[in-house]
């Protein structure tokens, strides 16, 4: 027995002690992955601030105020000591391990995420907070605002298509309307009408160019059983394979309307297998777990553009969401249309952003002016 407790006490210190060798030794292990739904910001190890400590003197707003305590000095040395705590929190040795570790643990035991916004539903289905709130309509902006909104939009649509361009909506599907069945009972309330009623209801007022997704997917729920999956099970976004269902319509949708064609893609099909590619687990890899967890039988046929000498590659903007981005990496700027711009929540443009922020604000599309 006394050997016994030997053992564990050993542990016990090895597992205390080792982290704080392996970083004196800048031994670490390779950083997990992380959302940014885990609000884990990088700290950096603080520099003492020297020169403020011995000064006599602070300066503040310009002003320069005498130091007649010790106030001033004990600021530095507690926001010092904080900041060389928080580094060593994020920084120790094998901290990823014991993070996973951390995480599985109170994931398998108490069914909690240590994720922001993140959301345990039923038979492991992960969901973010805020498609459940949309879903039930929590988050109702107001009819009124929306018909404003959609005002503006048809403003838009009609004076570009008087230049002959082509504006159109699509509405993505979210995970709490696709996946209703498997939210939590806490989180059920009664239904509201929600954005996406008000927003539908805008839209047929003002003849709106549309392509519901959301409306789309539930009914291709309905006709396939969910197979292939279109929304995965550990993901916040379309599949991969939903993806490329959106992808294959918008283009349809173009050609529709514009009269012209574009270039298509192919698919090889390709057995269904429980393995997850892409970030069709995205909100799995947020959690940080020691473990997989279960997914549901994926399907990831291979693709292949196939241009012709026929086809346009007409110009294009996108302004969305992260909905958008396994298109955009997929190559459609680029493969279908011609070279376009993806304006990113429409803050940041894209792909000159990719190696720097470009601001929207500096990007300028004129439209005669009007009061509206």
């Amino acid at each position: 027995m006394n050997i016994t407790k030997k053992h564990i006490f050993g542990l016990g210190m090895s597992a205390m002690i080792l982290p704080l060798v392996l970083s004196y030794f800048s031994v670490n292990e390779a950083p997990f992955e992380v959302l940014k739904l885990s609000n884990d910001a990088k700290v950096d190890y603080p520099e003492f601030q020297w020169k403020q400590f011995f000064s006599d003197t602070a300066v503040s707003n310009k002003d320069t105020t005498i130091i007649n305590s010790l106030t001033y000095k004990d600021k530095i040395i507690s926001n010092y000591t904080s900041a060389v705590e928080d580094n060593l929190n994020q920084n120790f040795g094998l901290r990823p391990l014991y993070v996973r570790l951390r995480n599985q643990l109170d994931y398998s035991l108490f069914g909690k995420a240590h994720a922001n916004s993140v959301i345990l539903g039923k038979e492991g289905y992960l969901f973010e907070e805020q498609y459940i709130k949309s879903y039930y309509g929590v988050d109702f902006i107001g009819q009124d605002l929306i018909d404003e909104q959609v005002e503006k939009l048809k403003y838009v649509q009609e004076e570009l298509k008087k230049q002959g361009k082509l504006v159109f909506v699509v509405i993505a599907p979210g995970k709490g309307s696709f996946y209703p069945e498997y939210i939590p009972e806490k989180y059920k309330t009664e239904k509201r009408f929600s954005n996406y009623e008000g927003y539908l209801k805008a839209f047929e007022k003002q003849n709106i160019n549309l392509i519901d997704f959301n409306k789309h997917f539930l009914n291709l729920k309905k006709e396939t059983n969910n197979s292939p999956v279109l929304y995965p099970k550990t993901g916040i976004h379309w599949s991969q394979y939903g993806m490329y269902h959106a992808l294959d319509s918008i283009i349809t949708y173009i050609e529709k309307e514009k009269g012209y064609e574009l270039i298509h893609f192919s698919l090889t099909d390709k057995p269904l297998g429980n393995d997850v590619r892409y970030k069709d687990n995205d909100i799995e890899q947020g959690l940080n777990l020691y473990f997989d967890l279960d997914h549901l039988q994926m399907s990831y046929p291979s693709l292949q553009f196939e241009p012709q000498n026929t086809q346009t590659k007409p110009s294009i903007l996108t302004v969305s969401d992260s909905f958008y981005w396994q298109m955009y990496n997929l190559g459609i700027s680029h493969h279908v249309f011609n070279d376009g711009k993806f304006w990113f929540y429409n803050q940041s443009v894209h792909p000159e952003s990719d190696n720097g922020i470009t601001s929207v604000s500096y990007t300028h599309l004129t439209l005669p002016t009007k009061r509206i």
